[in-house]
Order: C-alpha cells, then sequence, then structure tokens
C-alpha cells in the first residue's frame, strides 16, 4: 500500500504500488526472493491482496456514510471505552464487520479471474454445458459475483445480504468464491480475514472516513487495472477523529 499527501489537512492517499508505470524507487525488483519458508509466501502473497480489499472497503465506507455509520455503532457499543478498550475478540463481535468485508470482496475481487486451468483429456460438464478436452478455462470472478441471476441488486454494495437479509436473498446458493476453493483455496484466507478485521475496526472505531476535498471515486471505481492481482488508482480520503 503506497501512502502520498494530498491537498487537505488529515487526508491520505491509498493506492496499490504499480511501480512500472509511476516510477516508485522504494521497491529493489532486483531483489531475488531466496526464502523457501511457506509461511513466509503467505504473508507476502496475503499483504497485496490484502491492502486491495482494505483500500477498497474505505471507499465504500466512505461512499456510503450510512453503512459506516451502522458499523461504528456497532463497534461502539462493543468497545465503549475507545481505542484503550479494543481487542481483537471485541472487533469481532459486530458480524456487520465481517459482511462489509464479504461485500467489499463480492464487488471487487483483488483478483478478477482466477488463473486458466486445463480440461481433462475426456472433457467435462459444466453447469450442463460439455467441454472438449485439453481447453483452457478462465473462471471470471468480478462477473459471476455479480450475475444478477445469482445476486439480488448485484451491482449495489449491500453487506446485509451476508447478515439479516441473508436467507430471504438466497445468499449462501449464490456463487461467491474470493478466496477460491477446493484444493485451491486462499491458504492465507484466515490472515487476510484477521488483519482486516484489525485494520477496519480500529479506524472506524476510531475515524470517520470521507472522501477528500475534490474527490469523487470515480476514477477508484471504474479504471483498475487487471495484472494479475488488481492495481487500484489512487484514492484520496479524508479521516476525522471522532469524539470518544
Amino acid at each position: 500500500m503506497a501512502t502520498q499527501s494530498c491537498r487537505g489537512k488529515g487526508c491520505i492517499c491509498l493506492s496499490k504500488c504499480s511501480c512500472a508505470t509511476r516510477g516508485c524507487k522504494s521497491h529493489d525488483h532486483r531483489r531475488k526472493v531466496t526464502s523457501r519458508n511457506p509461511l513466509s509466501t503467505i504473508a507476502n502473497s496475503v499483504s497485496e491482496t490484502t491492502a486491495t480489499t482494505f483500500a477498497s472497503a474505505l471507499f465504500y465506507l466512505a461512499k456510503f456514510p450510512d453503512k459506516q455509520s451502522k458499523l461504528q455503532k456497532l463497534l461502539d457499543k462493543a468497545m465503549p471505552n475507545g481505542y484503550s478498550s479494543w481487542t481483537y475478540d471485541r472487533s469481532k463481535t459486530p458480524s456487520y464487520l465481517d459482511d462489509i468485508i464479504n461485500e467489499t470482496l463480492r464487488l471487487r475481487p483483488p483478483l478478477f479471474a482466477f488463473g486458466t486451468r486445463e480440461t481433462p483429456a475426456e472433457g467435462i460438464v459444466v453447469d450442463e454445458m460439455y467441454i472438449p478436452g485439453h481447453t483452457n478455462v478462465n473462471i471470471p470472478i468480478s462477473l459471476i459475483q455479480r450475475d444478477a441471476r445469482y445476486w439480488k441488486h448485484a451491482d449495489s454494495f449491500l453487506p446485509e445480504r451476508f447478515g439479516e437479509q441473508r436467507h430471504e436473498w438466497a445468499t449462501d446458493d449464490a456463487p461467491f468464491v474470493p478466496f477460491s476453493m477446493g484444493v485451491y483455496g486462499c491458504p492465507g484466507k484466515s490472515l487476510a480475514m484477521l488483519s482486516l478485521r484489525i485494520a477496519l475496526s480500529v479506524i472506524l472505531r476510531c475515524f470517520d472516513v470521507g472522501f477528500a476535498p475534490g474527490e469523487t471515486g470515480k476514477a477508484f471505481e471504474h479504471d483498475a487495472l487487471d495484472t494479475l492481482t488488481v492495481v487500484l488508482p489512487p484514492l484520496l480520503l479524508r479521516f476525522t477523529a471522532r469524539r470518544q
């Protein structure tokens, strides 16, 4: 995550660091990764995709202050003494926090599509469609998770679909695979969710998040690049300290 100064006091810029296009000198791309520690590999993989989801969640909370206010009220109840009373267990108390994270992952997964897979020699039938053998197939996550055949109000940010509307809107029957699934499921899912819960609960308990002066969020919402993982445009946000 790269942070840059912006136009207003109390504002920061959140963006993914696209060093090839922005001339970033803070990363040595000639450095070779020599660690064979699988935990190190997981942590490095999770950090980039988690940063993408974190920035996107803050974008939605700034864009929809009613959702932000709802979460803050629940966090206030769980941690009545402010940051001094923060614990991870208390941060998990409001299930609405996970609802916001999941809805962010639905609308803006950190990978727009999974890598290609080759069908077996005998071919395979998927949803009543036969795909011949030795065919490369790709799963467009971002399209599936916005498909109106499965999701009510598919393009709207409605965290309640993972909470109080879960059964009425048949959320459990809809395709939701931001971490993939099965043997190819992301091994860093738990670490990613832990990191997002910590970061969002601390920030939203202590600050109101809004767009900085002149920021509309349109470029951030529509100009992301698919480069295996998602590269986000800059997003200027203002953080205003809340009364404890």
